[in-house]
C-alpha cells in the first residue's frame, strides 16, 4: 500500500517543487536529478537568478549546490553560491503531517560574512487522492557575525493539483522585520518532466510586490 501511495504522488508531480517560497516534504529519489532557475523581482531595482542543481543522495536527503546572482540597477552585478539540504522523515501518509529539516548556508560576493537558514518543514495532504497539498515553513536566519540577532520568519501555502496544472496561494514574510507578503502562484508542466511555476507576491507593509519564476526539470 505505501509503494501504491509513492507511485500515486510520483505520477501527480514530476518534480517536487510544487511552491515559489514554501518548501515542501518531498525529495528527489536517490539519484534523481533536478536543474532549477529561478528569478525573483526583490524590489524595483533588484532580480536574484538563482540556479540550481538538485540531487537525491539517498530516498530522504537532497542536496543541492546554488550559484547565485543579483541585478541591482544601481550597482553591479554579484555573484554568490548557496548550499542547500533537506531530510524528511517518515512515509508518504495522507491526513498526517509530514515533517522535514532543512539548513543552507549562503554567501554572496563581496559579503564579509556568510548566512545561515534552517527551516522546520511540515506537509500536509488532506486526502488519500494527493491532489491537494498544504505546506508550512517556519525560517530561522542568522548573518554568521558576532552578536547578529536571528531572523525568525515563515513561509505557508497551499494548492490544488490537476494531470496538466496546479494553483494556490502562498504567504510568507518575516516577523523579525515586519514583511509580509501573500499571492496566487501557478504551476503548469511543459513535459512529463519539466514544469514552470510563477508567483507574485502583494505586500502587506510598504514594500515592493515580488514577483517570481521558477523552470524546474528532472532527469
Amino acid at each position: 500500500m505505501a509503494a501504491f501511495l509513492t507511485l500515486i504522488a510520483s505520477s501527480t508531480m514530476a518534480q517536487d517543487t510544487r511552491f515559489a517560497q514554501t518548501y515542501t516534504w518531498l525529495t528527489e529519489a536517490k539519484g534523481q536529478h533536478e536543474i532549477e532557475l529561478k528569478l525573483t523581482r526583490a524590489d524595483r531595482n533588484t532580480w536574484v537568478s538563482e540556479n540550481e542543481f538538485e540531487t537525491g543522495i539517498t530516498d530522504r536527503f537532497t542536496l543541492a549546490p546554488y550559484l547565485n546572482f543579483e541585478f541591482a540597477k544601481d550597482s553591479p552585478t554579484l555573484g554568490g553560491w548557496a548550499l542547500e539540504m533537506r531530510y524528511r522523515f517518515g512515509d508518504l501518509k495522507a491526513r498526517t503531517i509530514l515533517p522535514a529539516i532543512y539548513l543552507e548556508p549562503q554567501q554572496m560576493a563581496g559579503d564579509r560574512a556568510m548566512t545561515m537558514e534552517g527551516r522546520l518543514i511540515g506537509s500536509y495532504y488532506p486526502s488519500t487522492s494527493f491532489d491537494v497539498l498544504l505546506s508550512g515553513n517556519l525560517v530561522f536566519t542568522r548573518l554568521m557575525e558576532r552578536g547578529e540577532a536571528v531572523n525568525h520568519g515563515y513561509a505557508a501555502g497551499a494548492v490544488k493539483m490537476n494531470p496538466k496544472n496546479w494553483y494556490g496561494l502562498e504567504a510568507y514574510g518575516s516577523w523579525t522585520d515586519k514583511e509580509h507578503f501573500v499571492g496566487p502562484t501557478y504551476g503548469m508542466k511543459l513535459t512529463s518532466s519539466s514544469a514552470l511555476i510563477v508567483h507574485f507576491g502583494v505586500s502587506l507593509n510598504k514594500q515592493d510586490n515580488q514577483l517570481k519564476a521558477i523552470y524546474a526539470s528532472d532527469f
